[in-house]
């Protein structure tokens, strides 16, 4: 007779709290669903790999601090507008849409970079002449574990032959 008390005993502190252990694991629900995921589904269109407003105003603003040295982590920011390409003739344009080439003695581990354009582009480029835009670098060798995050947006890109 003991056994069984205890056993129902038992059995109903596991019936008690078995909603609050499941409640505390449940993934997040929304209204007019019954199971949905606490995390987002991964995308794979462009439209959902845009930079948040903060991370770019934050990369814009140590890109004007740091220029084009390395911050003591080891991440180079750069960033590009239509402000910074304003007044430039078209070999310093298309020099300045991609950051400074990476050399093995700058001790860099993550570049973040944006390019931010919202007005259209017009590049004159040589036949043979590669046009970089946002694209990171790397001269010489022994470079090890270096992580390039890269956002370019433009409203219209258009290529034309000198």
């Amino acid at each position: 007779m003991q056994t069984h008390k205890v056993m129902l005993v038992l059995a109903v502190l596991v019936l008690a709290l078995a909603p609050c252990a499941v409640a505390q694991q449940a993934p997040a629900s929304f209204a007019g669903s019954l199971v949905r995921s606490a995390t987002p589904p991964i995308s794979t269109d462009a439209a959902s790999r845009t930079i948040a407003p903060s991370t770019q105003v934050l990369i814009q603003n140590r890109a004007r601090v740091y220029g084009d040295r390395v911050s003591a982590d080891g991440t180079r920011y750069f960033y590009v507008s239509d402000s910074t390409l304003r007044g430039k003739t078209p070999e310093e344009v298309l020099q300045n849409l991609s950051p400074t080439a990476i050399a093995s003695n700058d001790h860099l581990r993550d570049i973040e970079s944006v390019v931010n354009l919202s007005h259209p582009l017009t590049l004159y480029a040589e036949p043979n002449q590669s046009i970089n835009i946002g694209t990171a670098i790397v001269q010489g060798a022994g470079l090890k574990n270096v992580e390039a995050h890269s956002s370019v947006v433009t409203q219209g890109l258009t290529i034309l032959p000198k």
